[in-house]
Formats: structure tokens, C-alpha cells, sequence
């Protein structure tokens, strides 16, 4: 049983503090995903475990045993990276058997035709990189990860170099073959849709942190801070101040909210996050009468922008509910479960 640790781990550029106590583990099988903005410290966390750098402190363990003092080629760990990083002078065979080129014992004619097949890339043996799309050659990537048969799989952004449609194409391919080997991997992406889609748990990453991780359905509906809420999902932000238990003062506006948020001390200021498709329309507990100030169709669904007592609220209405222009007075109203309330700070990132 493979199982990633990694343990405390800080490393600083100069005066930069790329990660500052980073802990998290990865079952065999599992997936996890890294998601946060750029320099949150993913990719640095990546490159540590990869051991293209070193860390300052903590430590990486594979099956219970420190690999800090091993070379990347002998860690047993297979890499994709953003952009390839194919050999535009070999043909797709050459790049997959690349990282198997010293192991004995291996039939590599075999091993490249099994891999081949595995990311369906059939009768390309013979092409080089520039003669594939991009898609194909991310699985050339992904196969010659593979090759060497690695203990963990690191992804770094693996599509974000592709286009929409083949981005949710390839993603299903990933996790079809990472299934297939059963490898603990750590999947590092800034895009939420995909992590949500693709992993087991989500380590949500702020400024060399971990803010949160979980699985994908606890992180988006049960975030623990305001990074979190913030950054999953598109809504609506607001300043208001706690008035009582069950209470929030939003711009003289007193909205219910749910128990859980009860601990935080009347009079506190705080920041209120309401998710776009969270909001309700019609009628209902915490209702708001709203004016339509924009009206957006996105195909699935018609996103309004609208002036409330509140402050400007972000809301996503299914298509078919009706078609709602600029000017139309509508009411609106805030499940109180919905509304995530956490103590004000710093201005989030």
C-alpha cells in the first residue's frame, strides 16, 4: 500500500515564503487536488515532493519513508507537466520509453505498446510531438509518467493548455487511467470545476496554506474560512456586523442566519458570501426586493446582476425560469443556510 505523506513543509525564495506548515497524506488510489490562485504554493509543493527543490523544513514520506534524501530519478515518482515537456526531436515511442531507458529487466517495446493502447494513442508510435494536437500529446505525457510504473503521479496543471470541450475529455481519460494504477496522486490545478470534477479530496491553498481540505462536496458547501468561500463558486460579498446569534446587519438590513455561525460575538464585524446560484427567486425568508441592473445568458442558465437593499447580488436563475431584462423589479429572498458568515479581516486575495 503506497501512501504519499507530507509533513510540515516551508520553503522560502529570498523573502518570499512559498509555503509556510504544509501537511496533507495521499492514500493509494486517491486523488488529491491542489486548488488555489496563482503563487498560492502549489506548484512549489509539487517540485518539493518531486525533489527539484528542497524544502527548508518538514519532510515527504512514501510508504512511511523519508525520500528527501533521494535524487528525483530515484524516487519512483512519475511527473506531467503544464506544457509536455516532450522531446521534439523523438517519436512519441522514444518519449514514452524515455524514463525506462536504464531500468533492466523491462520489455520496452511491450511496455510502450500497452501504454499506447492505455491512453489510446494507437498506430502514433512513429509521429513526433509537433505532428499531435495538443490533447494527444498531454497522454503522450501522461504515458511516459508512466512508464517507469511510479509509486506516486504528480500532475501539474495538466490542461490548462487545451481548449474547453477537450479539457472535460481529457480529464476523464486521467482519471479512468489513474484508477486503473491505483496511485496515490496529487493533481495541482487553479480551475475549481475541474477539481471538483476529477478529485477525491480538495486541499484549497492560500498564501502557502492549506485553508481547507476535504472532500469536494464538504469544502464547496461547508467551508471553514473566508478564503474558502470565497474562492469556490461565483456570488456576492458583503461587510456587515453580527447582532445577535442568529442575526447579521447587512447595510441596515437584518438578515437570519444559520446556527453554526452562532459562536461568532454580537457586535463583530464580519464578511457575508452568498453563492450566485444560492439565491432564490420569488418570495421567501430573508427576501429582498431587487432591480435588475444587468442580464446575462449563459446558455444552461441566465446570470442577473441586481441592486438589493444589501448591495449589488450576483444571481444565477436556471434557463427556463423566465427571461429577466435590465429594469425588471423582482423579489429575491436568502436561504439563511445559504449565507456564510465569517469575522472580517484582511481583504481576501
Amino acid at each position: 500500500m503506497e501512501r504519499l505523506e507530507v509533513i510540515d513543509l516551508e520553503k522560502s525564495f529570498g523573502r518570499t515564503r512559498a509555503l509556510a506548515g504544509v501537511s496533507f497524506s495521499v492514500e493509494q488510489g486517491e486523488l488529491l487536488a491542489l486548488l488555489g490562485p496563482s503563487g498560492c504554493g502549489k506548484t512549489t509543493c509539487l517540485r518539493l515532493i518531486a525533489g527539484f527543490e528542497r524544502p527548508d523544513k518538514g519532510d515527504i514520506r512514501i510508504d512511511g519513508t523519508s525520500i528527501l534524501g533521494l535524487p528525483p530519478e530515484r524516487r519512483g515518482i512519475g511527473f506531467v507537466f503544464q506544457h509536455y515537456a516532450l522531446f521534439p526531436h523523438m517519436t512519441v515511442a522514444k518519449n514514452i520509453a524515455y524514463g525506462i531507458r536504464f531500468r533492466s529487466g523491462i520489455d520496452v517495446r511491450a511496455r510502450v505498446g500497452e501504454l499506447l493502447s492505455l491512453v489510446h494513442l494507437e498506430g502514433r508510435a512513429d509521429r513526433r510531438p509537433a505532428e499531435l494536437s495538443g490533447g494527444e500529446r498531454q497522454r503522450v505525457a501522461l504515458a511516459r509518467a508512466l512508464a517507469p510504473s511510479p509509486r506516486l503521479l504528480l500532475l501539474d496543471e495538466p490542461l490548462s493548455a487545451l481548449d474547453a470541450a477537450l479539457q472535460e475529455e481529457l480529464r476523464r481519460e486521467l482519471r479512468r487511467i489513474q484508477r486503473a494504477f491505483s496511485l496515490p496522486t496529487v493533481y495541482v490545478t487553479h480551475d475549481q470545476a475541474e477539481a471538483l470534477a476529477i478529485a477525491d479530496r480538495i486541499g484549497v491553498m492560500n498564501a502557502g496554506r492549506i485553508e481547507q481540505i476535504g472532500r469536494p462536496d464538504e469544502v464547496y458547501r461547508h467551508p471553514r474560512t473566508r478564503f474558502t468561500a470565497a474562492f469556490l463558486g461565483r456570488g456576492s460579498r458583503f461587510l456587515g456586523r453580527i447582532s445577535s446569534g442568529e442575526s447579521v446587519i447587512v447595510n441596515g438590513h437584518p438578515l437570519r442566519i444559520a446556527p453554526p455561525r452562532a459562536e461568532i460575538p454580537t457586535g463583530i464585524e464580519v464578511e457575508v458570501i452568498v453563492r450566485e446560484e444560492d439565491v432564490r427567486l420569488g418570495p421567501g425568508e430573508n427576501s429582498l426586493p431587487v432591480e435588475v441592473v444587468e442580464s446575462e445568458y449563459h446558455g444552461d442558465a441566465r446570470v442577473i446582476i441586481a441592486s438589493t437593499p444589501i448591495g449589488i447580488v450576483r444571481v444565477r436563475i436556471p434557463e427556463g425560469e423566465g427571461a429577466v431584462q435590465p429594469g425588471a423589479r423582482l423579489t429575491f429572498h436568502l436561504p439563511p443556510d445559504r449565507i456564510f458568515v465569517f469575522p472580517a479581516g484582511n481583504e481576501l486575495s
